[in-house]
């Protein structure tokens, strides 16, 4: 089990004992509120609102379930909690804005293209404070004092991942499927890419972006595509899009790997594993801080290897193994190597550059 997340749930349980110690049972009827389309959970112990408010749509068993979870958390530790979904770019501003006239007083966004509207509600509400998950908001030498921006690199996790499948394939031969193009996707597939040619030079990689992380049907196009030219192990970063992607795979009998998410119940014969984005430790933390006093306005924070903000899930690896048995053998072997990759990275014996010009 991760120890980061380990140690954050503690400090959440702590807060709760602590909530319930100074306030008691409060039966006061709780608010609600906000705009279309949300759903609100309800904690009873404090006077603090939280809104979550996300630009995909919740079921994705990605990103966004994970920053639910981590709302769920949060509704735990007492907190009166939200969650809205703005699907539109055209809405971002309104919604948000609607959600600080509203009172909350905590506003989660995530990812780059809600920034611009973020940013611009947050300095018309210096008494709120702000949160960007997978957001560059305070990245550069501007900061928002009321705002607390959140990156996620992943380049050194995609390494590993990239490693782990040199090890899978035996044509030599492997895809990776992403979404958007953004300089973040670009040193994620970038860091895939070294992970496999440096553990296998005779290894070649075929990369591909889906423009879409809602799309099923064009991730199982791409993989389709993929399997038909020979390539047998897929290692798949797209959100929803993957889905698809990972039911080609199932059908044609090729490794594959995920996202943010356990789809075992999509590929039980052919996903043994996920590289994972903590977005919801985030959600966690920015409300631990903010009922702390110690909320990082102002500062951005990078989450990675080193910090336990991302990870590969080893432990969807072995439910794999005992789901097929006779597969073990070449799991193991390439667990194990990437698992000595990532303690050799996590050391520093082993360095992964940040790249984030398009791949090649």
């Amino acid at each position: 089990m991760n120890t980061r997340r380990v140690l954050v749930t503690c400090l959440a349980i702590l807060l709760v004992f602590s909530l319930f110690a100074a306030c008691g049972n409060n039966d006061d009827a709780s608010r609600s509120g906000g705009a279309e389309n949300s759903s609100t959970q309800v904690g009873g112990s404090s006077d603090v609102r939280v809104v979550l408010i996300v630009n995909r749509n919740f079921g994705d068993k990605g990103p966004i379930d994970s920053q639910a979870r981590g709302l769920e958390v949060v509704s735990a530790m007492g907190l009166e909690t939200k969650s809205l979904e703005s699907l539109s770019p055209d809405i971002f501003e309104e919604d948000i804005r609607a959600m600080a006239k509203a009172g909350y007083d905590l506003i989660i966004t995530s990812f780059p293209m809600v920034s611009e509207a973020a940013v611009a509600v947050a300095k018309d509400y210096p008494e709120k404070s702000f949160v960007g998950i997978y957001e560059f908001v305070n990245a550069g030498d501007s900061k928002i004092q009321n705002f607390w921006s959140v990156e996620y690199r992943l380049q050194e996790l995609m390494y590993v991942v990239g490693a782990y499948h040199a090890k899978m394939t035996t044509s030599k031969k492997v895809g990776i499927i992403t979404g958007e193009e953004t300089i973040s996707s670009y040193s994620e597939v970038n860091g895939f890419v070294d992970g496999v040619i440096e553990t296998d030079p005779n290894c070649t990689v075929e990369v591909a972006f889906a423009n879409s992380y809602g799309d099923p049907a064009k991730g199982k196009e791409i993989a389709l595509a993929m399997i038909s030219r020979g390539i047998d192990s897929i290692c798949l970063l797209a959100g929803a899009t993957s889905m698809g992607a990972i039911d080609a795979c199932e059908e044609n009998g090729i490794h594959c790997t995920g996202d943010n998410g356990d789809f075992s119940d999509r590929g039980p014969a052919t996903l043994t594993t996920s590289a994972n984005a903590d977005f919801g430790l985030a959600v966690q933390l920015s409300a631990i801080d903010y009922m702390q006093g110690t909320f990082r306005g102002g500062e951005h924070t990078t989450m990675s290897l080193f910090e336990d903000g991302v990870y590969v899930d080893w432990d969807e690896a072995l439910r794999f193994i005992e789901r097929n048995p006779d597969k073990a053998g070449p799991v193991t072997a390439a667990m194990e190597y990437a698992r000595s990759i990532e303690t050799m990275i996590k050391s520093g014996e082993l360095k992964v550059a940040y790249r984030g010009e398009r791949p090649q």
